[in-house]
């Protein structure tokens, strides 16, 4: 289906458009979950060039194909690769957000993954409890709200 998606949006309207980059976008996580990474790395990076042609590189929308693709690179092994989009990613969504939201924390949690997987254990720790940190704010103010 999200082959398909892709191709009627691609024929409607045109390869560089960003719905386009967002159903190839979806058909890379999907051969992602699958663990298909070669064919979803290519998807994923014509996405990113798409959505950065389209709002420019510090837009936060491209914050999201920055660490999909990040992601990618992390599970094929190309950390360093990996770090240098997640490390624009949070710069990205830190500038647009502020730097106490879920899509920072998420970003936070996805380096200190990465990380780990590198051996850089206190890097791995300092995003990971920076990550809590801002988990535990929203959830007292969800407290608090409510």
């Amino acid at each position: 289906m999200f082959a398909r998606a892709l191709r009627i949006r691609e024929r409607d309207l045109g390869p560089f458009h960003p719905d386009v980059a967002t159903c190839l976008n979806n058909l890379a996580m999907l051969y992602r979950d699958q663990a298909r990474y070669a064919e979803a790395v290519p998807l994923a990076e014509r996405a990113l060039g798409i959505v950065e042609k389209a709002f420019g590189p510090d837009h936060p929308n491209v914050a999201t194909f920055l660490n999909n693709l990040a992601g990618l690179y992390k599970a094929q092994g190309r950390y360093v690769q990996a770090e240098t989009l997640y490390t624009r990613a949070l710069k990205s969504c830190v500038a647009a957000f502020g730097p106490a939201h879920p899509r920072v924390a998420l970003v936070l949690e996805n380096m200190a993954d990465l990380y780990q997987k590198m051996g850089r254990a206190n890097d791995a720790r300092t995003c990971a409890e920076r990550a809590a940190e801002i988990r535990e704010t929203l959830k007292e103010q969800e407290k608090l709200a409510s």
